[in-house]
């Protein structure tokens, strides 16, 4: 494919995740057929990745914390049980597993950090989609990133001794 092409597929491509490649990835592909069959594999391991994330009963990096009239990503669980919140992050995904990078403790979020504790969020049937990324094919290797939306669960953060 010509560098136009390629532009213009990224463009014009329906679901989006055509953009959440690297240009220099895409260009690889010297038929548009290969890179329509590398999409739909993509698209089908994030639906894999997303249902098997969902199926998860526990708060995980990446989900969504509702708050005070406010939303945002669980950035960073440690292991005493306290978590960050942020919304400058990174979400890795594989099948049942996020881990986010980037900042992970975000300065401009106001809140009280002795709520931010596991046994204060409860689950709501609530989802959001967010951005997050893994690697094509589910094949590490520079370049091969793929950035996508899928749904995360939503929590609600309890006041302390609330639940």
């Amino acid at each position: 494919m010509t560098y136009d092409e390629v532009i213009s597929f990224r463009d014009n491509e329906k679901t989006g995740i055509a953009k959440g490649y690297s240009l220099e990835y895409l260009r690889d592909f010297c038929s548009k057929e290969k890179l329509e069959k590398v999409i739909a594999n993509d698209l089908a391991m994030f639906e894999k990745i997303e249902k098997s994330l969902i199926e998860i009963n526990e708060p995980k990096e990446g989900d969504f914390v509702k708050f005070d009239g406010n939303i945002s990503r669980l950035s960073r669980i440690h292991e005493d049980g306290k978590f960050q919140l942020s919304e400058s992050i990174g979400v890795f995904v594989s099948e049942f597993s996020s881990q986010a990078s980037g900042c992970v403790w975000d300065s401009t979020i106001t809140i009280e950090r002795d709520r931010l504790t596991l046994e204060n969020l409860e689950p709501i049937s609530m989802f959001k989609k967010g951005r997050c990324w893994t690697f094509s094919g589910n094949e590490a290797g520079g370049g091969r990133g793929v950035w996508f939306e899928i749904n995360f669960k939503v929590w609600n953060l309890c006041q302390v001794g609330a639940k």
